[in-house]
């Protein structure tokens, strides 16, 4: 069946009113949603077979009470080609992408549940993660499901005018080894089982597209790593942003002294002579390095310019502790690094002996790190930096340096006091505000050069004790200028990234109280990053409601599923009023269970 109107009630709610609708995927639209379930209708048509076979997708037909069709199966040694469905049709629609539900423990270990999908005229693949069965949490009750049942889950994709366009869908997969076998990529396991059509009425598509010019909404930073990757991947990993609310990316340009652009000062991750790694996934990174290197592609300029092709700024982030990692990690320290060139800059505990850091209480490397930052500024039409403090701490610790300098002020060792003394903290702190001076004056030089304003932000910990022990002085900063955003990373010590942020909103009173009259804006960071959606919005009204100016979100996953549904708008602060006063209505998407997968009726009950 090719054509199926949807089962579910749809409300009309007034388009008028942009502020009063809640567009959380397709459920704000009043149209009656068109199934499109044959995609054994892709071409070419060799690339679909009903019997499993390397590279072709597996037709598999399927039943349920309310949609049945024809679906598309790959696996992780499918390698399946690019296929074309033809939409014929006309007009703005909401697009969403239904597909087998499948159990964890079907994927033998393999990564998500991914497709990729493009409109005509659209400049790069989106990536949809599809939703998956978890293992019960209820092994009783959910014994039958888990062992028998089968679904369909959908993800929501975007709006858009259809006319005259066809949609392209593929599976995920990037090469492993040389060759065409088994192996040779690495793919993701993809399902697609249809295609939901839902039409937009006319004042529904004028005002989406209205509300996608509106700017006061765009109040949300995302921060991730794009450029390990070949050109099309960094394209596929950017453009979910597009009409989304986000303004800013804050894109990592390195850690330490290993760089994610060609740069002229560092390093980068191509090493070579290195033939192990602790994960396949490292070995892949260098290797796609060495092949950008060979082929002369600047990955940071593809994806800053990509972002600023969106509409979007692009703010250079580096993770300044960078300079040493532990094993499983240490392949970032192979080669002639800056931590194993300089043994006497590296840091020193309270009982004088080194430490795994390269610490900022020297000059030497308080410049070195600002002539890094002043490379990308200068390098790249970037709009800003971010010195990224909430990885590995600490910068400074106890070095000859520090600890000599205090005794000639204050007539007393350091290491004789608490190691929280208030003013040995506030000493060491000294070394890098010192840097943030440095920095500030750097980006101001670049930007006078070249007709820019270089915004600074920096991400720092839970409140000002915890920062003044980092050797972070938040006050001064402020005060004197040296950072336009502070993006407090959780509310919890030591930049914990798993317990949830900020659930008791006191404790942004701090840092409200610390900006307060000053340019200086702040965005708080949500974690964890893959927070149930319902949570998600929940967290960011009440953090709206606390006065916050703007979200952060480390790590940002961009991919279409559930949670980015969810992520995407959650700028749009009214549209979460709206949802809470409504009584927080579920957002999850739809599934259907079926009652036939293949030639498998899935009514009939075989135990264990």
């Amino acid at each position: 069946m090719r054509r199926l109107a949807d089962a579910e009630a749809k409300t009309t709610e007034d388009t008028e009113d942009m502020t009063a609708i809640d567009r959380v995927a397709d459920r704000w639209v009043g149209g009656d949603a068109i199934y499109l379930t044959d995609m054994d209708r892709c071409l070419p048509s060799g690339a679909v077979s009903p019997e499993p076979k390397r590279g072709r997708w597996r037709a598999v037909p399927y039943e349920s009470h309310d949609v049945s069709g024809v679906m598309l199966v790959a696996w992780q040694e499918t390698a399946a080609p690019d296929v074309i469905y033809p939409l014929e049709a006309t007009g703005w629609h909401a697009v969403t992408i239904g597909a087998w539900k499948l159990k964890e423990w079907y994927k033998g270990g393999a990564g998500p549940v991914e497709i990729k999908a493009k409109l005509t005229g659209d400049d790069a693949f989106s990536v949809l993660r599809m939703p998956t069965v978890s293992e019960p949490e209820d092994p009783v009750a959910g014994w039958d499901d888990w062992t028998g049942g089968e679904w369909l889950g959908e993800v929501f994709w975007k709006a858009a005018d259809l006319t005259g366009k066809q949609l392209t869908v593929g599976q995920v997969k990037h090469r492993h080894a040389p060759g065409d076998f088994p192996g040779s990529f690495k793919c993701n396991v993809a399902s697609i089982a249809y295609v939901k059509l839902t039409p937009l009425s006319e004042d529904e598509a004028a005002a989406l597209q209205a509300d996608r010019e509106r700017r006061d909404d765009r109040r949300l930073f995302a921060h991730n790593d794009f450029t390990h990757k070949g050109p099309d991947q960094i394209r596929e990993s950017l453009t979910a942003f597009r009409d989304s609310d986000f303004s800013r990316i804050v894109l990592e340009a390195g850690a330490g002294d290993l760089m994610n652009y060609p740069t002229k000062i560092a390093r980068v991750g191509t090493y070579y002579g290195l033939n192990d790694f602790a994960q396949p996934g490292y070995r892949g990174e260098a290797e796609q390095w060495r092949r950008l290197q060979a082929d002369g592609i600047d990955p940071y300029r593809l994806a800053v310019d990509y972002i600023h092709g969106m509409g979007m700024e692009c703010h250079a982030g580096y993770r300044v502790a960078g300079f040493m990692s532990p094993p499983a990690h240490d392949h970032f320290d192979y080669g002639d690094s800056y931590y194993s060139a300089h043994p006497e800059y590296r840091g020193v505990d309270r009982n004088g002996d080194p430490t795994p850091r390269i610490a900022f209480s020297y000059p030497e490397v308080r410049e070195y790190v600002v002539s890094l930052f002043r490379e990308m500024a200068s390098e790249y039409p970037i709009d800003g930096v971010a010195p990224l403090y909430c990885r590995r701490p600490p910068l400074v610790e106890y070095e000859p340096p520090l600890v000599e300098g205090f005794k000639a002020e204050y007539g007393i060792d350091p290491r004789d006091l608490g190691e929280r003394d208030v003013d040995w903290l506030r000493y060491r702190s000294r070394s890098l505000t010192d840097f943030m001076r440095r920095l500030r004056q750097a980006m101001d030089e670049v930007g006078v050069s070249s007709g820019r304003r270089l915004r600074v932000s920096a991400v720092v910990a839970k409140d000002e004790e915890e920062n003044l022990y980092y050797g972070i002085d938040l006050k001064t900063w402020v005060a004197e200028g040296l950072v336009d955003v502070l993006i407090p990373f959780s509310s919890h010590p030591e930049y914990n990234m798993i317990a949830e942020a900020w659930s008791d909103t006191e404790a942004t009173r701090y840092f409200r109280s610390l900006v307060a009259g000053t340019p200086c804006e702040l965005s708080f960071n949500i974690q964890p990053s893959e927070m149930e959606p319902g949570r998600l919005r929940r967290r960011a009204s009440e953090l709206y409601r606390a006065g916050a100016e703007g979200l952060f979100f480390w790590n940002t996953p961009s991919r279409y599923s559930e949670h980015w549904t969810a992520l995407r708008r959650l700028g749009h602060a009214e549209e979460l009023e709206a949802w809470r006063g409504a009584g927080e209505p579920d957002t999850a998407s739809r599934s259907v269970k079926l009652t036939k997968h293949g030639e498998w009726n899935t009514a009939y009950v075989t135990p264990g």
